[in-house]
């Protein structure tokens, strides 16, 4: 009887024993299939965005602030530029009789890892003008940097992107006959060393930029705003596909653009 116990510990301890080396082997499967995502890159960090608005008599301008990068010096630079851009369509009415009506809103915003654009658009009308103006005008950020960014940052501007710009057509939703005469604009207004310097001078405030040219970014496609006649609605956008455009990004472009 003492031999059966002692057989039967035996077999249990054998059991036991197996069954523990079971368990580890699944401990050491689990272990390693978990080991990748240790492993992996970090999350990256991706900045909350909030919309605020200035309010002063009947101007009202919305516009983004970042909120929390872990950079709080960059978050404020960049946050400061993001204001100092919106409030750029009361400096262009600087100087300016009559009581000015202005209403910006901040009409879309696109993010990539390292890079924020927004569109502003809205309507300017100084009291005792014969029209009011529609305006659209753009802010882009390099999340890397602080810095803002313009057109030339992300372009080589030559004779290939401007042909590239006329053989584009305006954003869908002009009426065709808006293309149509935006297109003479685009082809007829200036000649191609002209459209060179002007589009170099993209993103600039005032008069130095002199086509009232504005660059932004899409999920896949580059925007160029351009300033036309009133009767036309005082601008027109054409986008090109980031695709296309390969050859003539700069480094920085290709950074933050090719991906």
């Amino acid at each position: 009887m003492i031999k059966f116990v002692a057989s039967g510990m035996m077999i249990l301890s054998i059991a036991m024993l197996l069954s523990a080396c079971g368990n580890h082997s699944d401990v050491a499967r689990t272990s390693a299939s978990a080991a990748p995502s240790m492993a992996s890159e970090p999350v990256k960090e991706q900045p909350a965005i909030r919309v605020e608005t200035y309010m002063k008599d009947k101007i009202s301008i919305a516009y983004p602030q970042l909120a929390n990068l872990s950079d709080a010096a960059k978050q404020n630079k960049i946050n400061e530029a993001l204001k100092d851009k919106a409030l750029e369509a009361v400096r262009y009415y600087e100087g300016s009789e009559g009581e000015l009506s202005l209403t910006i809103d901040q009409s879309s915003e696109m993010r990539r890892e390292h890079l924020i654009s927004v569109i502003f658009k809205g309507m300017g009308n100084v009291e005792g003008a014969a029209y009011p103006n529609n305006h659209f005008y753009t802010a882009n950020m390099d999340l890397k940097t602080g810095k803002p960014l313009r057109l030339s940052d992300l372009i080589d501007i030559d004779a290939d992107f401007v042909n590239k710009l006329k053989a584009s057509k305006p954003k869908d939703g002009d009426p065709e006959s808006v293309e149509q005469a935006a297109r003479t604009h685009l082809n007829d207004g200036y000649a191609e060393e002209d459209w060179i310097g002007a589009l170099r001078a993209a993103d600039l405030p005032g008069t130095d930029n002199i086509a009232n040219a504005y660059s932004y970014v899409m999920n896949d496609s580059l925007g160029v705003s351009l300033g036309v006649p009133h009767a036309l609605g005082d601008h027109v956008e054409y986008e090109i596909p980031i695709a296309e455009l390969g050859p003539l990004l700069t480094p920085v472009g290709r950074d933050l653009l090719g991906k």
